[in-house]
């Protein structure tokens, strides 16, 4: 039987991915009205998104903007003689 992860573990995964994406750029667009999971977090150990004010349709733009800013760094890289 397959296994399938729990909400849980898929939530901390995405806090993962998010944290590991996050840069100063990530950071300058959230305070320009990005989603709220991308604005600065505070906190012990590099702090927490605020969870509080995440709203669900926020999810499929912080992904795309934080895959958008890796695939950059990516290239950036792969152009770099």
């Amino acid at each position: 039987m397959p296994s399938f992860p729990t909400p849980c573990s898929t939530l901390l995964l995405f806090a993962v991915v998010v944290a590991t994406f996050r840069t100063p750029s990530a950071a300058a667009a959230a305070d320009a009205g990005q989603p709220a999971m991308l604005t600065p977090w505070v906190g012990p150990y590099g702090g927490v998104p605020a969870w509080k004010d995440v709203k669900v349709e926020e999810f499929v733009p912080a992904f795309e903007l934080a895959m958008n800013q890796q695939r950059a760094e990516i290239r950036a890289i792969a152009e770099n003689p």
